[in-house]
């Protein structure tokens, strides 16, 4: 592990975000004030408005937009937004060749579920049918986003909708029942989740909702039918088990999985990017994928 990977560890310890104590309004404040609110280097960012949803398209200087990955950002469904991922979005870009689309998707406890899923389905079909097309898209998210992008996917199935070339996922929450044993036994080292934060976040986005729903749960769901998938866990995250049960069930299901349980990773290294040389070698691996899925 790198000293700067250390120091990463190190300072999201200290700052407390998977605290228990902490209310949603406070999660909010903690993650908004540790991210520099300025546009990504070396990218360019248009405001769009999709579904009906405010939306960023973010493109590399050095990518020609042709294609575009549909990134819906993580923050357990009640954080998280367009200032949160546009440096992540910027160096996808960068190292995909494609333009990133960030959905700023509505958040509970003010919009619960299902709204976070229509305005993810409805960007979808949006990029499918009046963007790039479906050999030219891919959607993606991270932690919260993962799941979500899952869960679209399946509903996009059901009705009988067109599907993208991919999908990526990024240390996703896939099983908000959450039943897997690393929710014990990673607790002492995974320094951005635990149970009891997220247990806050599942109560305000789903209420009374049945959790094993793959609306919300795609653990849940029968994946036949899905895009091929690129899934990244660390094995220090208390969301690593139900990933392992997922990427299981999807070769089960026929679905051609790309996978990588990463050793001694943390939630979502990859947005280190740039500063942490596991997250830069990780991000790499996911934009090959990418382009490889976008060149057809």
């Amino acid at each position: 592990m790198s000293a700067e990977l250390d120091m990463v560890i190190e300072v999201l310890s200290a700052t407390g975000l998977n605290a228990p104590d902490l209310s949603i309004e406070e999660r909010r404040e903690l993650l908004s004030a540790s991210i520099p609110d300025e546009p990504p280097a070396g990218a360019s960012v248009e405001l769009r408005e999709v579904a009906g949803r405010p939306a960023e398209m973010i493109t590399a200087d050095d990518c020609d937009g042709r294609s575009t990955i549909l990134w819906l950002h993580g923050g357990a469904f009640t954080a998280g937004g367009l200032r949160s991922h546009r440096g992540f979005a910027a160096n996808l870009s960068r190292r995909s060749g494609a333009s990133v689309m960030l959905l700023d998707y509505s958040l509970a406890p003010e919009a619960p579920f299902p709204a976070a899923l229509d305005d993810a389905l409805g960007a979808l079909a949006w990029l499918l049918n009046e963007g790039p097309g479906p050999t030219a898209t891919l959607i993606g998210g991270d932690s919260a986003g993962g799941g979500l992008a899952l869960s679209t996917l399946l509903r996009a199935r059901d009705e009988g909708r067109s599907m993208p070339a991919g999908v990526i996922a990024l240390s996703p929450w896939v099983d908000l029942a959450m039943t897997s044993p690393s929710y014990e036994s990673e607790a002492s080292k995974d320094p951005m989740c635990s149970r009891e934060a997220l247990e806050i976040s599942a109560a305000a986005y789903l209420g009374a909702h049945d959790r094993r729903d793959p609306s919300c749960s795609p653990l849940y769901g029968d994946l036949t039918g899905l895009p091929p998938m690129l899934l990244h866990v660390g094995t220090r995250e208390v969301l690593r088990d139900e990933s392992i049960e997922l990427i299981a069930a999807a070769k089960g299901a026929g679905v051609e999985v790309t996978s990588w349980v990463a050793p001694d990773m943390i939630h979502v290294w990859h947005v280190f990017a740039g500063s942490v040389p596991e997250s830069d070698a990780a991000l790499a691996i996911v934009g090959e994928w990418a382009a490889q899925r976008l060149a057809g």
